[in-house]
């Protein structure tokens, strides 16, 4: 059973309006679930695939193929409304390639756009992450600084705010005085 449950095609994707990744498999379409980072969704996929074939397994359904294992001819027979075949065709000559060629063509750069706009999601979604990880070490850094000028107040010499800086610490260019700390 696990071989099978690792050889089924899965993936996932972020849903602004859940808040979570959402795990899909493709072998069984209309199952999904939801984890906090893409890894959980994938693993709490697979948790959910193994009752399920597990289950199935029992009742003497049979179990859905891995897409993996599917063989493809590379040949689709595809019914178009004549006007779209009319204007396909004249768009291929347009370009000098057949319309099979154009058709190809067509599919590959949408399935490349595709891809993109899921790359680009995700790396944003990174970006966004490391900026709150980002944000998240600047603050334990800053504690940890202020934890250790407290307990070395007396040994240490601080910069004062002259009387040109304002209360945004907006002192850029200005001369910082030095002060011992009594």
């Amino acid at each position: 059973m696990k071989e099978i449950i690792n050889q089924y095609t899965y993936s996932v994707f972020w849903s602004e309006e859940d808040g979570e990744y959402v795990g899909l498999c493709r072998e069984f379409p209309s199952i999904s679930v939801f984890g906090d980072t893409h890894e959980q969704a994938i693993q709490l996929m697979k948790e959910e695939l193994s009752y399920i074939v597990s289950w199935m397994e029992e009742e003497g359904e049979q179990l859905p193929k891995p897409l993996k294992e599917n063989e493809y001819s590379g040949r689709i027979l595809l019914r178009l409304p004549k006007r779209l075949h009319k204007e396909l065709a004249e768009h291929a000559r347009e370009n000098e390639v057949s319309i099979n060629q154009f058709l190809v063509h067509l599919i590959s750069e949408s399935i490349f756009k595709a891809d993109m706009r899921h790359f680009v999601r995700q790396l944003g979604e990174i970006t966004s992450e490391m900026k709150v990880l980002t944000g998240n070490m600047k603050d334990c850094m800053n504690i940890s600084n202020t934890a250790s000028y407290t307990e070395n107040a007396t040994s240490h010499s601080f910069p004062a705010l002259s009387e040109n800086d304002n209360a945004d610490g907006d002192n850029e260019g200005r001369k910082l005085h030095n002060s011992e700390v009594v």
